[in-house]
């Protein structure tokens, strides 16, 4: 059995999606990037620095199907080789609607509100190499 980090690529045909599926109903943590849209997805929108953003729908409607918890971690460089740990609830994983999208938007809006807090302490540590609110 293999242990350790491993990397689920995003694929078109979005078998990915049962990879991170099996992934947590086996126990294992599962990382993403949920400000990053890649490709034609789905998406949700919210407001975000100020301006309509759009975030895969697929990371959040994970976490509801799952009933799993989730986190918002964050590391932040504060000097030469120091970074400070952040780690913040977002759910405890008991979602109390049958209605998945509504819910996935009621925790996209947890994951906003905490990463505005953040940026508001560190406004040059967050990185995009497109155009985040496209028009």
């Amino acid at each position: 059995e293999q242990k350790g980090l491993h990397i689920i690529p995003i694929e078109k045909d979005g078998s990915h999606i049962l990879t991170m599926h099996q992934v947590v109903d086996e126990g294992n943590i599962l990382s993403v990037q949920p400000d990053r849209v890649l490709g034609g997805i789905r998406t949700l929108t919210a407001d975000f620095m100020g301006e309509e953003a759009r975030f895969p729908e697929g990371t959040f409607r994970l976490a509801v199907a799952e009933q799993v918890p989730v986190i918002a971690l964050y590391i932040m460089r504060e000097g030469h080789s120091r970074y400070a740990v952040y780690v913040y609830p977002l759910s405890n994983g008991q979602y109390t609607s049958d209605n998945h999208h509504e819910q996935a938007k009621e925790l996209l809006q947890s994951y906003v509100r905490q990463t505005e807090q953040m940026l508001q302490r560190y406004p040059h540590q967050w990185f995009n190499f497109y155009s985040f609110w496209q028009k």
